[in-house]
């Protein structure tokens, strides 16, 4: 994200996280946190630039709440997601009924097994091409 921060997805996740949140109360930069399994200064630093950015307001006690525009953005966010899981839902039963997903799940590993195997001869031959 940068200074000028356009909404990026991780913009976009922090004002979906505070819409849900506020259902349920008054949010705080710990719900959010929590909410998104992120670290508290990687919130605070995210709130610092929706602020600026006039998308989230913070309080004197320190509670967060989305302006017209990031309430805009968050809602648009919510109705997307939930329109795709919504979309995706019989389609992924009917993928792990026929046993798809799971040839996926394997291809996925197999994938990342490979990667991981690749990466130390990927390192070796960088660090022998500088010397």
């Amino acid at each position: 994200m940068g200074d000028d921060m356009h909404i990026y997805e991780s913009a976009e996740n922090y004002l979906e996280a505070i819409l849900a949140l506020s259902e349920h109360g008054a949010v705080r930069s710990i719900d959010v946190a929590q909410q998104l399994s992120v670290s508290k200064p990687s919130v605070s630093r995210a709130m610092s630039l929706l602020r600026e950015n006039g998308y989230v307001l913070m309080d004197k006690d320190g509670f967060l709440t989305l302006t017209d525009t990031g309430l805009e953005i968050a809602q648009r966010i919510y109705e997307r997601h939930r329109l795709l899981s919504k979309w995706l839902d019989p389609w992924l039963y009917s993928m792990l009924y026929n046993g798809i997903l799971c040839l996926l799940v394997l291809a996925v590993n197999l994938i990342v097994l490979g990667v991981m195997q690749a990466v130390p001869a990927l390192r070796a031959r960088l660090f022998a091409r500088q010397n």
